[in-house]
């Protein structure tokens, strides 16, 4: 690292991103050839890209959480649900045995007592396939999430990784091979 780089990193460590974005207007003054401009340039990049992959994260928790919170009370509505539909199927299997027993005029009322209890039946499954579809919709969703989440964190790494190597470009003496900039 070069006396000056050194000294600019020693003075602008500490800056928040918009004290740097005001120190550039100052830093271009000397041309876009400034190496002050270019450090402040290279660090206001390096400070952007690590703020986004902190929010990415943070984003990429809260998903995580709400998920798995959705997918605990999705859980426990089927198994509700499983309950409710095992307690109609005996509620329907004992109006069926009392049907039998008691004479016609009661079979008729009891009679629609059990479709209602069939549909409900019917009704109830159709809530448990329903669901299914919800808990798979949401399960690619995470997974979606999860798959931006470390494209991004990956696309931030590289752009880091390309930062730090222009900035190691721009602060390494000039080589013999190339002609000083005039």
């Amino acid at each position: 690292m070069s006396r000056s780089t050194q000294n600019y990193y020693t003075e602008y460590r500490t800056k928040s991103i918009e004290e740097i974005i005001a120190a550039l207007p100052s830093a271009y003054g000397g041309g876009e050839g400034s190496s002050l401009y270019h450090f402040l340039h290279n660090l206001l990049f390096t400070r952007l890209s690590e703020s986004l992959a902190g929010a990415l994260k943070a984003s990429t928790e809260t998903t995580g959480k709400s998920a798995n919170l959705i997918g605990i009370k999705i859980d426990v509505l089927v198994m509700t649900l499983g309950e409710v539909g095992n307690a109609l199927s005996d509620a329907a299997n004992n109006i069926k045995q009392v049907t039998d027993v008691r004479a016609l005029e009661i079979v008729g009322g009891l009679g629609k007592l059990t479709d209602a209890l069939d549909q409900a039946s019917q009704q109830s499954t159709r809530f448990g396939r329903r669901l299914n579809w919800l808990t798979a919709a949401l399960l690619l969703a995470a997974g979606l999430t999860a798959g931006a989440t470390i494209f991004y964190a990956w696309e931030t790494k590289r752009q880091v990784d390309l930062s730090q190597q222009q900035l190691q470009q721009h602060t390494a003496p000039n080589s013999p091979a190339t002609p000083p900039k005039q």
